[in-house]
């Protein structure tokens, strides 16, 4: 199969688990695909989200998924991203920078994971908490670690903490599913969730790169109607007790935004020029072999 060689615009890449994947659910007013609208023309959006899966699956696709942009190095550090595996994606010695095929930078990197790793023991998306912890370290070290062969000092980092688990929505969605007619048993629970947010929030200040508390901020806006609403509060955020529906992808996104206006600032998209000229600015005379150069 031949591969794309057209020019691709700098990038952000949105990777996590189903909350990452249903962020382009239009439907539900996704939050990678209003990020995706607020950068048009600016910045492409990635989103790599894979649905039920952990930080233990999803360490062996990043390496996959960033561009190198330094041989590999070794280090005493074990958890710095060193040898990539082998069909991970070298990028051209020779792109150019000015021409189709040229190298797209990756100028921010959400993280947002944690809603599968609190899964609880036995079942198979279990994650430990300080494992989870040294991935979320792992994944952040990727692009910021000078000594990672994917780094690069164009790329920021926002990591996010799970939403909280509504637990009657949950219960409801298990006992929807559950065709057998047996005992419907808890896999998850909001105290254990809140474990895995608190986890983020740690790896983010030891780290200091910017983090969005979700988990607290939701917590924050049902805590008025808990005991009030037939899933205390949760269903304003949720549909299922886990994932988000049209208000928290709106929250999420406005979350963001703020995020990145006020700790990213040179990646406010309304201070980032077109990657082309905006059509009212064209006279129609110029050397557009020139001017239309991506």
């Amino acid at each position: 199969m031949s591969r794309y060689n057209g020019h691709i615009y700098d990038t952000i890449v949105c990777f996590g688990d189903s909350l990452t994947q249903h962020g382009w659910d239009v439907g539900k007013h996704g939050w990678t695909a209003q990020l995706s609208q607020a950068y048009l023309r600016r910045l492409d959006v990635v989103n790599r989200g894979f649905s039920g899966y952990n930080t233990r699956w999803t360490k062996f696709l990043l390496p996959q998924i960033l561009p190198i942009t330094a041989p590999a190095r070794r280090n005493s550090n074990s958890n710095e991203p060193l040898d990539p595996p082998s069909n991970a994606p070298l990028e051209e010695e020779d792109g150019s920078e000015d021409g189709g095929g040229g190298k797209a930078r990756l100028r921010l990197l959400t993280v947002f994971f944690g809603a599968n790793d609190a899964h609880l023991e036995p079942f198979k998306c279990h994650v430990p908490l300080d494992e989870f912890r040294t991935n979320i370290e792992y994944f952040v070290l990727s692009v910021t670690s000078p000594t990672s062969m994917f780094y690069s000092k164009d790329t920021r980092v926002v990591l996010i903490t799970p939403p909280p688990l509504g637990e009657k929505l949950w219960a409801r969605e298990l006992a929807a599913e559950n065709t057998g007619g047996g005992e419907v048993v808890m896999d998850r629970l909001n105290e254990n969730t809140k474990q895995y947010a608190e986890a983020v929030k740690s790896v983010a200040e030891q780290l200091s790169v910017p983090c969005i508390d979700l988990w607290s901020a939701i917590e924050d806006r049902v805590e008025d109607t808990r005991g009030k609403m037939e899933f205390d509060g949760y269903e304003q955020f949720s549909w299922d007790g886990l994932h988000l529906n049209a208000r928290g992808n709106d929250l999420l996104f406005e979350l963001l935004m703020k995020t990145i206006r006020t700790e990213v600032p040179e990646l406010d998209p309304e201070k980032l020029p077109f990657v082309v000229p905006d059509h009212r600015s064209i006279a129609g005379n110029e050397d557009f072999n020139q001017l239309l150069r991506l």
